[in-house]
C-alpha cells in the first residue's frame, strides 16, 4: 500500500500506514530547487571571463551579463559582474547552446569544481566516472 504521489517526489513516498516516522514530502518544485542550491553552493562566484572558458560562446557572454536582467541570467548574477558557475551553465544550456547538453555541462563543472568542492564530486556525477 503506497501513497498516490500528488505533486510529490517519488524518492519522498512513504508506505500509507507507515506511522512510525512520519516524514514530510516536499512538492517536486522545491525539491529540485533544493538539489540547485545545493549544487550552485559547491561553486565561487567567477567572473564572465571565466564563463567564457568553461563555456566558450565566442564572446557572447560578456553581452549576455550585460543584459543579464532582461535575458534570465541575473538569476546566476550573486555580485557584481560575478556569476554563479552551475546556474550560468544551466542557463547556457537551456539557452540552446550549440552542442551542449546536461552531460557535457556537468563533466565541464565537475572538472572546474574549487578544491573546497573535490570532495562533493559526486553530487554532480552521480558517482559516474
Amino acid at each position: 500500500k503506497w501513497a498516490k504521489n500528488k505533486g510529490y517526489s517519488v524518492a519522498h513516498l512513504m508506505p500509507a500506514d507507515a506511522h512510525a516516522a512520519k516524514v514530510e514530502a516536499l512538492p517536486v518544485e522545491q525539491a529540485d530547487t533544493d538539489h540547485d542550491k545545493i549544487l550552485a553552493a559547491l561553486f565561487d562566484p567567477l567572473p564572465v571571463e571565466a564563463l567564457e572558458k568553461m563555456f566558450p560562446a565566442g564572446g557572447k557572454w560578456v553581452a549576455w551579463a550585460d543584459k543579464a536582467a532582461s535575458n534570465g541570467l541575473q538569476d546566476a548574477r550573486v555580485a557584481r559582474a560575478k556569476f554563479n558557475p552551475y546556474k550560468a551553465g544551466l542557463w547556457f544550456v537551456r539557452k540552446g547552446a550549440k552542442d551542449w547538453d546536461d552531460a557535457r555541462l556537468y563533466r565541464t563543472l565537475t572538472n572546474n569544481l574549487p578544491a573546497r568542492s573535490r570532495d562533493k564530486e559526486h553530487l554532480l556525477t552521480g558517482g559516474i566516472d
